[in-house]
């Protein structure tokens, strides 16, 4: 059953036309949602919203489970197992929200453990369309360092972000996915099946309703929550215009470290995260460089599995020797374009194959 506390809440977050700045002028005005039963008309006209909105809000106010039937769904959706809803007026609400956002979200609607939201945690953001060593890169750091007690938290999408989450379970650490839509409408909708895993371990969270679909306004709103919740933000792969640069700008506003993981000059993928350093993120050349912003001691290294070597790349061995081969040379020969070329070259750079000189490549390995 959904309290009076949190019934005001989501009032003010299901009336139409009340957003962010309206939310905040309400209660800089009247102090709290609970005063909303005992408000006038002509108290809300003070506010001086639109009149459609006012009376709206005034119906609602009165005769909330008639005028916002989203209300039924949302008591329905609250009363399954470990679902949460949120607000700031409770003590689970998670305070880097509120001393971080000024639009900070009336609700939250978590599954999972509402207490694993003010842990230390670590955004991992990226690309939705990794290289192989972006991957394998993500999938072991975010093993270690779940290990030892970071929570990884990302937005649930593909790439990156759902491969920092199963790594975290693979070593029952713990993770928090942070969705851009409701709980009817998980997106991607083949990641609907880590929802159980990683609340058992963490938890899901969303500031929209069950109802919402994914939308693409959705998207940045739930990228300043990842980076308000966060301690630091990794960023391990981005283009130059991505949403994980987006996420990496509103991190710094709030204060937290940004963290980028180099790549190379000729990948498209990684002229972001190269972007972010030029503008002063901090390297993340090994995983110890993320680990020491929570205040652990650096743990012995593991030896990385050996990448396995894809057949572009076994063809791009042929052509490189111990002398210098042009990058347009291995274009030409393979008849690949240039773009097809970058990723597999700069795992194979990455893995200790190859090494760039100018716009040649030379082989390292017999």
């Amino acid at each position: 059953m959904i309290d009076q506390t949190t019934l005001q809440w989501l009032i003010l977050h299901l009336v139409p036309g009340i957003g962010g700045r309206r939310l905040t002028q309400f209660l800089t005005s009247f102090g709290s949602p609970s005063t909303l039963p005992e408000l006038t008309r002509a108290d809300l006209q003070t506010l001086r919203w639109p009149v459609d909105v006012v009376d709206q809000l005034c119906r609602a106010a009165h005769n909330p489970w008639h005028e916002l039937p989203e209300l039924k769904r949302i008591a329905n959706w609250q009363a399954a197992d470990r679902h949460h809803l949120l607000t700031p007026s409770h003590a689970d609400y998670p305070w880097q929200l509120t001393a971080s956002l000024p639009d900070y979200p009336p609700v939250l609607y978590v599954q999972g453990n509402p207490g694993v939201l003010t842990l230390p945690q670590l955004a991992v953001v990226g690309s939705r369309r990794p290289g192989s060593t972006s991957r394998q890169l993500t999938d072991d750091w975010c093993r270690r360092l779940a290990a030892q007690g970071v929570v990884i938290t990302s937005g649930l999408a593909a790439g990156i972000d759902i491969t920092a989450h199963l790594a975290a379970l693979a070593v029952d650490g713990q993770t928090v996915a942070v969705m851009g839509s409701g709980f009817d409408h998980v997106y991607p909708k083949g990641h609907a099946r880590h929802l159980d895993a990683i609340a058992a371990n963490g938890a899901v969270l969303t500031e929209h309703c069950p109802s919402t679909p994914p939308s693409p306004g959705n998207f940045p709103r739930r990228n300043r929550i990842v980076a308000a919740l966060s301690q630091a933000v990794l960023v391990v792969e981005a283009a130059l215009k991505s949403g994980s640069l987006i996420t990496a700008k509103l991190a710094a506003e709030y204060g937290r470290d940004v963290l980028a993981v180099p790549g190379h000059p000729y990948y498209p993928n990684a002229q972001g995260c190269n972007q972010l350093l030029r503008d002063g993120a901090e390297l993340a050349a090994d995983w110890a460089d993320v680990s020491a912003h929570f205040g652990m001691i650096e743990a012995q290294h593991e030896p990385v599995q050996q990448i396995l070597v894809s057949g572009l790349q076994n063809d791009l061995l042929a052509l490189i020797g111990t002398e210098p081969t042009a990058l347009e040379t291995l274009s030409s020969e393979l008849q690949k374009p240039l773009n097809e070329l970058y990723e597999a070259l700069l795992d194979m750079e990455l893995s200790g194959l190859i090494q760039p000189q100018g716009g040649s490549y030379v082989r390292l390995v017999p």
